[in-house]
């Protein structure tokens, strides 16, 4: 009950911080409006160009002789632009610098297990950061494997000795999140949500301070409430009012806003959860290993847009330098993003649990890293 008390008290006095709210709220909200309608434009298709698409085709069968004939109508010319080649580390570079809208890879041997009746792949490698080309690529894809289960299957009709079943073709694998064509507001709703989660981690760190590092802290420890009850009450009360006030910001981009947070309400709120318990964290381990609250703010308060700049948060950022692409790559906000993004567009769950995975062995380094280093110095 001492925990829950703390937690719900804690709730409260962030709630009442009218600074913290209109940092957590109308800041966002009106980020999103401007950034949503000033470059509104640079998020709509306005001149289709061909997709550019590599591939690599290693059977020697009747369906690789298909694949070639079809590449090569004029239909299938005027949309996509198919290049051959052997060099499939090239062509993944290229597909993930965004150079190509994706790799289609043919396996040796996919003719003769089709006759054979086992399964065959068509895998594809799709451009992270593209939302059109992938999709042609896709469609197209799937259009070529359902026409060759459909012959397959009217050349078995004459055997009654052969049974026919839908072969599975497709083997998407996109490097990010891909899918249909998010506007600006939508692209907006889920970046400045992420900053603003980001920011939460203010209350963990400003509170923690408060009772840790302030005059509170001899009081504490002289009190009946032991120092995990305290610090899971001050956890719990903090990573509510973030969660709170982020889905707050949720609903209102969704009904006022107009912004698509697509279907897997259970994904959306799993995902914001996972954000709030890691800013929250990292606020605590923050202060305890600077042991000053105000220079742990200062810190926090520069990294944050940082790490929003780097992970696409104010706009998007497309580059083959490997160095900024790694660092990119377990940047909490774009980890955050591209489960979001995943979520919303995306046909692959895996990438969104992937990334969530990732946030929470950070979660549990940064909660050990506070535990050790905590108990030394709070005692």
């Amino acid at each position: 009950m001492k925990m829950l008390n703390i937690a719900y008290y804690t709730f409260i006095r962030n709630l009442r911080d009218k600074k913290s709210m209109a940092l957590m709220l109308l800041m966002p909200v009106m980020l999103i409006l401007i950034l949503g309608t000033a470059l509104n434009s640079a998020f709509e298709v306005s001149n289709i160009e061909k997709t550019k698409v590599y591939y690599i085709n290693n059977d020697k069968g009747d369906i690789a002789k298909s694949f070639e004939a079809v590449i090569k109508s004029k239909e299938i010319k005027e949309m996509l632009e198919f290049i051959k080649t052997d060099e499939k580390e090239t062509a993944l570079n290229d597909v993930k610098t965004g150079k190509a809208a994706a790799l289609i890879m043919i396996d040796s041997g996919v003719t003769d297990n089709i006759y054979s009746g086992e399964s065959a792949e068509i895998t594809v490698f799709e451009d992270a950061n593209s939302y059109y080309g992938p999709l042609v690529v896709e469609n197209f894809v799937k259009s070529f494997a359902n026409g060759i289960n459909a012959g397959i299957a009217t050349q078995m009709l004459g055997n009654p000795n052969v049974t026919y079943g839908q072969k599975n073709m497709i083997d998407n694998k996109p490097v990010s999140a891909s899918g249909k064509i998010p506007k600006a507001m939508d692209y907006y709703a889920v970046t400045m949500l992420v900053l603003i989660i980001m920011y939460g981690s203010l209350y963990g760190l400003f509170g923690f301070g408060d009772d840790y590092l302030g005059s509170m802290r001899t009081r504490l420890l002289s009190s009946p409430v032991n120092l995990f009850s305290h610090l899971s009450g001050k956890l719990i009360g903090t990573i509510s009012s973030v969660f709170a006030q982020a889905f707050v910001l949720i609903l209102f981009t969704k009904y006022v806003y107009k912004a698509n947070w697509g279907t897997n309400v259970f994904e959306i709120i799993l995902i914001t959860l996972v954000l709030c318990i890691f800013t929250t964290a990292i606020g605590i381990m923050l202060v305890i290993l600077i042991k000053n609250k105000d220079a742990a703010g200062a810190l926090m308060q520069t990294i944050i847009p940082v790490m929003t700049f780097i992970s696409g948060g104010y706009f998007k950022i497309i580059t083959d330098n490997k160095v900024y692409n790694t660092i990119k790559m377990f940047m909490p906000s774009n980890l955050g993003q591209t489960a979001y993004f995943n979520s919303i567009y995306g046909d692959t769950p895996d990438q969104t649990y992937f990334c969530l995975a990732v946030l929470g062995i950070m979660i549990a380094i940064i909660i050990a890293v506070s535990s050790v280093v905590g108990r030394r110095r709070l005692r």
